[in-house]
């Protein structure tokens, strides 16, 4: 079994959520009119939600960056995002990253501001790198505690994991 997945267990209070009718959600995505994954993935399940879903859209948009117009727009995305949860009154936050260098971190102060903002975070883990689990279960375990470990779910749909 995974070392995260053994992680995770041991995380008290770890429940999955469930939401009533009356609650609001927040997805935190990106574009949905760029190409990827994710973006088709939510596409075509955007207009059967029965609550009230707001999508939270984050990253570049489809446009090239250089480096400093990069650090300014992920300043810009937690702000954004901080002020919207904060503002928009939402039962849970619904955050996709990937088990990889890049979505880990980034999407890691994603979760802690909902942790701040008394959210509900369901992490629905959409890829996941093995050599990079391995890292993480080594080096960083603690770190990967105090950010995802705050989430109220996590949701990794692959075989590799099945809990039998």
């Amino acid at each position: 079994m995974s070392g995260i997945i053994q992680a995770v267990k041991l995380i008290p209070n770890f429940s999955v959520l469930m939401m009533s009718n009356e609650e609001k959600g927040i997805i935190h995505a990106p574009n949905l009119d760029t190409p990827g994954g994710k973006q088709s993935y939510f596409r075509s399940i955007e207009n059967h939600f029965r609550n009230d879903i707001t999508f939270f859209f984050y990253g570049a948009q489809g446009k090239k960056e250089n480096v400093f117009s990069f650090f300014r727009r992920v300043i810009k995305d937690y702000r954004n995002f901080w002020r919207t949860v904060h503002r928009g009154d939402f039962d849970v936050v619904h955050l996709n990253p990937s088990l990889n260098l890049k979505s880990f971190f980034r999407d890691s102060i994603f979760v802690m501001i909902c942790h701040w903002l008394k959210v509900k975070t369901i992490v629905f883990w959409r890829g996941w790198n093995a050599n990079f689990e391995r890292k993480v279960v080594r080096r960083i375990l603690p770190f990967f505690r105090l950010t995802y470990g705050k989430s109220d779910a996590m949701i990794l749909l692959a075989w590799e994991f099945k809990i039998e």
